[in-house]
């Protein structure tokens, strides 16, 4: 595989790398909050609801918490400490609520394993252990984490669009669109994806603006902007614009953002 230098990697690489079976040097790539939060199971089976929240800046800093990481409180923090996305796809498909896109991406950023400790006080003791694990693991390799903004959810929701039409989402939607949100946010940023998804690498080989490489199991996916406007464009030469489905994002719950 070629250099992965400021490449976007997927949740299964990162897997991978945690468990020492990826040889490649990731200190200088990317993931995206959706990685973080499957990779740390943020994500629960209740579409609306998160398995723990971590609170905004603000919220730790009201909550006895700077951003060093000062311990002053030891019971998990609420729903509405945290940030949140609403996806809205009109009936089509289950409204999801993805929390902790903006905050979990700060504690991580700014190595805040102590927030991290306490916003999963309240889970049993071997998944709390794991958990922290694989925080300081993604902290200690460097890896740099970035939340979704709103142009990748608007381009996820084209990507849907196309890909429903020549690909069967998985049994769990939320699964389908966890990879289509990794796969936009490498797109708008221009840079590689490496993952293992054999049917996204399809995909994007039918889609302009993107090619592929391969090494054994894993497939790297190349994007650059003047790619993703080409991309764009023919998103909007077949149709694909959606018109009904709709994001709205929280930085604080109840607290609109911007």
């Amino acid at each position: 595989m070629s250099a992965i230098i400021e490449s976007h990697l997927d949740t299964q690489v990162i897997s991978y790398a945690f468990r020492d079976n990826w040889d490649q040097p990731i200190a200088s790539c990317v993931i995206s909050s959706i990685v973080a939060n499957e990779f740390l199971l943020v994500q629960s089976d209740e579409l609306s609801q998160a398995n723990w929240y971590i609170p905004t800046p603000s919220k730790a800093r009201f909550l006895g918490y700077s951003l060093f990481g000062f311990h002053l409180r030891d019971h998990p923090f609420q729903r509405q400490s945290a940030d949140s996305i609403k996806m809205d796809f009109s009936n089509e498909f289950p409204t999801i609520i993805e929390y902790n896109n903006f905050s979990l991406a700060n504690a991580i950023n700014n190595g805040l394993t102590g927030l991290f400790a306490a916003a999963t006080r309240h889970l049993d003791k071997t998944r709390r252990k794991m958990l922290i694990k694989r925080f300081r693991f993604i902290v200690d390799s460097g890896l740099t984490c970035i939340p979704l903004n709103q142009g990748d959810v608007s381009t996820a929701f084209d990507l849907l669009q196309q890909f429903r039409r020549t690909h069967n989402l998985k049994a769990n939607f939320r699964n389908s669109w966890n990879d289509l949100l990794i796969l936009s946010s490498a797109m708008n940023a221009g840079c590689n994806l490496i993952t293992e998804d054999n049917e996204l690498s399809r995909f994007v080989s039918e889609l302009s603006g993107g090619s592929i490489s391969e090494c054994e199991q894993f497939v790297q996916i190349h994007f650059s902007h003047c790619n993703r406007k080409e991309q764009r464009a023919s998103l909007e030469s077949k149709g694909y614009i959606n018109l009904g489905w709709r994001v709205q994002f929280y930085r604080e719950q109840n607290s609109k953002a911007t």
